[in-house]
């Protein structure tokens, strides 16, 4: 495998420092430095709520008050520390040609003693042991116990993702929680079992809780995947580990995706801890947003509404596990219990969550008034808007009240600009059972259907508005596109998977929850704050809109507006 000069330079940033978060390197290369987060905050604080914010939790209060620090919070005093915007593949892909994207080629290590036996790729000490593409770094996250020199690996585009993950849980103290879709797999994994070992080292009583769904046809065997991630804990360790997994009747999981620690820091939004989808070839274009302060907290008491509903109850439809280490404990964990720590910086952030068919759905509202208070712009990026089909056939109806809020946005002048996943789009060359990203409509049926609904409902235009003619304007849409290229060089499809909203970039939200209809748990942080609002828009939408906008098949960039 070649590399371009440009993928080498910054890869070899990746390569000198991807974890010596000690200096704060690593969260910076990760992401070629682009967000520097608390230093913009401190230079321009925002000292009240927008009126995105004020709007968002005025309907919190009004329909959600009794979930309020369960599924929801408006919080304050929170920081973005350097690195804090995780997007995958790495920021300095944008624009770059997807044929220089660095891939090391997985190993077998019964087959070649340079194979690392839990990473499964290869070690190395130069670039030149890198003989199956990837380029040779040093990971912290092979580190298992206190004193071990973390071991060289080629690496691939966005393992600094499972650095992340180590990073944050080897810094706990107290709790460490772990919620996602499914277990994870192949380097994150590993990444995570080395972390968990690690603060077995502390020789503190730490209670780590990973929860996961059960969604049907997946089923997660929650003892083997506690045995795998504390198969080199000592029978001495004080660590608590508890694995659990659950559905509510045939359509309800989990599906947020948090890594919190204490009351210090924490990863929220749409990326899974699959090693296949994220770090190979084709890899999900993903994003999600770490943070310290009180929002923190927010996230362990979310996760004990799921953990309640996991160990408390049970329907014949549906499925509930739990498995835990030392077995001679209770099956299931302690619930939290902590306070929010003290403010650590300036900014806003209100935590929105849902539970399902769980219980309370708050985000649902939140999402929904985040769009209702747009005065000027809505940037959305989203795998789909459209339901999920099965064999062709949709499973829902298209989100009505979703439609109609992006209706009377338009009506009243606003621009929306939405990037969707692309037709067919399929990642780390798996089949679309397992690897699809797509619900199975162009962008054309998704503009359509924004313009149909809003034509319907001419009253929320001014009078005499020629509403098909203003939304081929002001109605922005396309499919995404990383660079010039139009598809992997395979010609896959890119994939979307993103799950975002920005609002007159005052407001942005990032977390689990699609658009397209799902009763799933979700959830996601509502940053509040114009600064660190500023700073994703050039970091990662304008990015994002500025490869994608040349296939937009409407809006003000569409040579023709192709909705009828």
């Amino acid at each position: 495998m070649s590399f371009s000069a440009r993928q080498a330079s910054a890869l070899g940033l990746v390569s000198s420092c991807l974890l010596s978060l000690a200096t704060g390197c690593v969260a910076g290369a990760g992401h070629d430095g682009d967000a520097d987060g608390e230093s913009a905050q401190q230079s321009a604080a925002q000292t009240t709520s927008s009126y995105v914010g004020t709007k968002v939790i005025a309907a919190l209060n009004a329909s959600h008050a009794s979930s309020k620090q369960k599924t929801w919070n408006a919080t304050e005093g929170n920081a973005f520390d350097a690195g804090w915007l995780l997007q995958t593949p790495l920021a300095s892909t944008w624009g770059a040609s997807v044929s220089t994207l660095s891939v090391s080629t997985s190993c077998d290590p019964t087959k070649d003693a340079r194979c690392d036996r839990d990473f499964k790729v290869l070690r190395c000490t130069t670039q030149s042991d890198c003989t199956q593409g990837g380029l040779c770094a040093s990971v912290q996250s092979t580190v298992a116990h206190a004193g071990d020199v973390a071991r060289g690996l080629c690496v691939s585009h966005s393992d600094a993702m499972y650095e992340q993950v180590y990073d944050v849980i080897t810094r706990a103290e107290r709790i460490v929680d772990i919620t996602s879709l499914s277990p994870a797999d192949g380097r994150f994994e590993a990444a995570i079992r080395n972390a968990i070992t690690f603060l077995s080292s502390k020789n503190k009583p730490i209670e780590v809780r990973l929860l996961f769904g059960n969604y049907p046809g997946e089923n997660v065997v929650t003892g083997d995947v506690l045995a795998s991630l504390t198969r080199d804990l000592p029978a001495s360790s004080q660590l608590k580990v508890s694995v659990g997994a659950y559905r509510y009747n045939l359509d309800s999981w989990n599906h947020s995706k948090i890594v919190s620690v204490d009351e210090n820091v924490a990863i929220v939004g749409g990326m899974n801890l699959w090693t296949q989808h994220y770090l190979d070839k084709n890899p999900v274009h993903d994003v999600s947003i770490r943070l310290r302060g009180p929002a923190v907290a927010e996230t362990h008491r979310y996760a004990n509404q799921l953990w309640d509903f996991t160990c408390n109850s049970w329907s014949f439809f549906g499925s509930t596990s739990v498995s835990s280490f030392p077995g001679k404990t209770s099956t299931c964990p302690t619930m939290y219990s902590g306070t929010a720590a003290a403010a650590v910086g300036t900014a806003r952030v209100i935590t929105v969550g849902r539970l399902g068919k769980v219980g309370d759905v708050a985000s649902d509202d939140a999402q929904l008034a985040m769009i209702g208070a747009a005065q000027k712009t809505i940037y959305l990026s989203q795998q789909d808007l459209g339901p999920v089909k099965e064999a062709g056939v949709a499973v829902a109806s298209w989100p009505q009240a979703l439609l109609d809020g992006l209706s009377r946005a338009l009506g009243r002048g606003v621009d929306v600009y939405l990037v969707l996943s692309n037709q067919g789009a399929i990642a780390g060359e798996l089949g679309s059972a397992s690897g699809g990203y797509s619900n199975g409509y162009t962008t054309v049926d998704t503009a359509q259907h924004i313009v149909d609904y809003a034509k319907s409902h001419a009253s929320y235009f001014p009078a005499g508005t020629d509403v098909r003619a203003l939304l081929c304007q002001h109605l922005h849409v396309a499919a995404l596109r990383p660079s010039s290229d139009d598809s992997w060089v395979d010609g896959t499809p890119f994939a979307n998977h993103a799950k975002v909203i920005v609002v007159d970039e005052l407001a942005f939200y990032v977390g689990s929850q699609n658009l397209y209809p799902a009763n799933l748990a979700e959830y996601g942080f509502l940053v509040d704050d114009a600064a660190t609002t500023s700073t994703f828009v050039s970091t990662w939408w304008t990015k994002e809109w500025t490869q994608s906008k040349r296939v937009a098949v409407t809006g003000s960039e569409a040579a023709v507006c192709a909705t009828k």
